[in-house]
């Protein structure tokens, strides 16, 4: 693993998780809902987002709403069910479906971590971050809305069962 997103539910591992990361020379970003505790990009409130890059951890605050004129969202919005239903949700949103919530969460995540990955050749500062960030979610955007993301399941699929 050279690059990676993740989220944390605590502060303290959120800290904890980004040094580990810088300790080993990759490129991470950490994240977690600064009020709600989620452990992921959402447009439910303002999210602590963790640069690690070169070895340094530089903390920043990010909402999509503000930043990206994503609509706000609730929890209840984004809570799951039986796995069926997941799975279900999980393949509309990756056919370009689903509720905005979602959709947006899905979005914000997958940028996330396509961020962290072109950091390894072009490093994410604070000043950079939010122009960058916008771009790597409307490349997920777009991915999600052309089906690419379904289509991508459906190799891996094929691949584990063959």
């Amino acid at each position: 693993v050279q690059a990676c997103a993740i989220g944390a539910s605590r502060e303290e591992n959120a800290r904890l998780m980004a040094g580990v990361y810088a300790s080993r020379g990759l490129s991470a970003l950490v994240f977690r809902g600064a009020n709600t505790g989620l452990d992921e990009l959402t447009t439910t409130d303002a999210n602590q987002v963790w640069l690690v890059s070169g070895g340094a951890v530089v903390e920043t605050a990010f909402d999509a709403r503000e930043s990206l004129g994503m609509a706000s969202s609730s929890i209840e919005d984004l809570a799951g069910g039986e796995a069926t239903e997941n799975a279900a949700v999980a393949r509309e949103v990756l056919s370009g479906g689903g509720a905005d919530a979602v959709r947006d969460a899905v979005a914000l995540n997958v940028g996330a971590g396509i961020l962290a990955w072109e950091d390894l050749d072009n490093p994410v500062t604070r000043a950079d971050f939010e122009q960058r960030m916008r771009g790597a979610v409307e490349r997920a955007l777009a991915a999600l809305a052309d089906g690419s993301g379904a289509r991508l399941v459906e190799r891996w699929v094929a691949a584990s069962n063959a």
